[in-house]
């Protein structure tokens, strides 16, 4: 093999491992803020069976999620729109965290913060962000795993 074939073929192995490396952290990130925003009983909404622990009422909490890159600029994306009794309830859009998750590197620091001010009153009786917190390393497991998945997939 040739000496500059082999540099290459290294150079390669390393972008697609940095690759990876991106998507399993980007991945993560996102599957760590469904865990938090996956509804779950409440006073509000006892019934709730969505298997988490996001309290939803309006939906105004999870919507009001706001995620930047580093030290960039939240934007709040809820936006309400009445059922049939004419209440306000609000839609978590998963996809505008999704564009911002994206777009962040290997290294960076992904920042979730709820806009809700009762955000805290709310994460000290029901624990959505602590418990999905507690799930971190059994979420990159995952992730990690179907990367490499895909990788022997493609061999």
């Amino acid at each position: 093999m040739a000496q500059g074939s082999f540099s290459a073929t290294i150079n390669a192995w390393v972008a697609e491992t940095k690759e990876r490396k991106t998507v399993v952290f980007q991945n993560s990130a996102e599957r760590m803020l469904e865990e938090v925003t996956r509804p779950g009983p409440s006073v509000a909404n006892p019934g709730a069976s969505g298997g988490g622990n996001m309290p939803i009422d309006t939906g105004f909490l999870a919507a009001s999620l706001q995620v930047v890159i580093g030290l960039g600029e939240a934007v709040l994306v809820a936006n309400p729109v009445s059922n049939s009794d004419g209440k306000k309830v609000f839609q978590y859009d998963a996809s505008a965290t999704s564009l911002v998750i994206n777009s962040a590197n290997f290294g960076d620091t992904i920042t979730a913060t709820f806009a809700a001010e009762y955000a805290i009153v709310m994460e000290a009786r029901y624990a959505f962000v602590r418990l999905a917190a507690q799930q971190w390393q059994q979420i990159v497991q995952l992730e990690a795993a179907k990367a490499e998945g895909a990788v022997r997939s493609r061999e």
